[in-house]
């Protein structure tokens, strides 16, 4: 038989151990585990400076001359936002537990970085100014970037044959890895 004190000191014990009475709760069988991976959004925002008559040696034809570009580092801040995809055949609900992300990039030359941590599934990346909607897929623990690319300007090559300056134009790209590119 059992003292007295031995007893509580081994139910404390127990309790203590439990971690009954010491404001936290183990997890929840029911609730889905779900993963997580950091996604790093970059912008390079080059523009057009100049430009200049490139020849092209050619050994069948006469030698082709191209338009080429000068370029710097311009200011040029981008936001974006990432919308969840919800599964196929599957409602977006609170349960899910993804929400919109919107991530602002600073409007500085040189590339500018973020890294928004997000919930594996699907997502869907907006830029404004861009003509496509991108589609991610992020997985557990892999980590990837976004690297967005805008150049303002461009040369043309004019019936005379020199180049001149289109400053208007303006080109977006989105690049990511293959891996992480949902179908559509």
């Amino acid at each position: 038989m059992l003292h007295r004190p031995l007893a509580v000191a081994l139910a404390l014990g127990v309790l203590a151990v439990s971690g009954v009475g010491s404001g936290t709760e183990p997890p929840s069988s029911l609730e889905p585990v779900v993963g997580q991976a950091d996604v790093t959004i970059s912008h390079l925002h080059r523009q057009t400076t100049g430009c200049y008559l490139h020849v092209e040696p050619s050994e069948t034809k006469k030698d082709k001359r191209v338009c080429r570009a000068k370029r710097a580092d311009a200011d040029g801040g981008a936001s974006v936002v990432l919308t969840p995809i919800p599964s196929s055949g599957q409602v977006l609900t609170g349960s899910d537990g993804r929400s919109r992300v919107e991530v602002a990039l600073d409007d500085a030359k040189g590339t500018q970085r973020k890294t928004v941590t997000l919930t594996e599934g699907r997502w869907e990346l907006r830029w404004s100014g861009h003509p496509k909607l991108e589609r991610l897929e992020v997985v557990k623990g892999e980590n990837f970037t976004v690297a967005l690319r805008t150049i303002s300007g461009d040369c043309e090559k004019t019936k005379k044959g020199t180049c001149r300056l289109a400053s208007a134009a303006v080109s977006r790209s989105v690049t990511l890895p293959e891996r992480y590119r949902a179908a559509r």
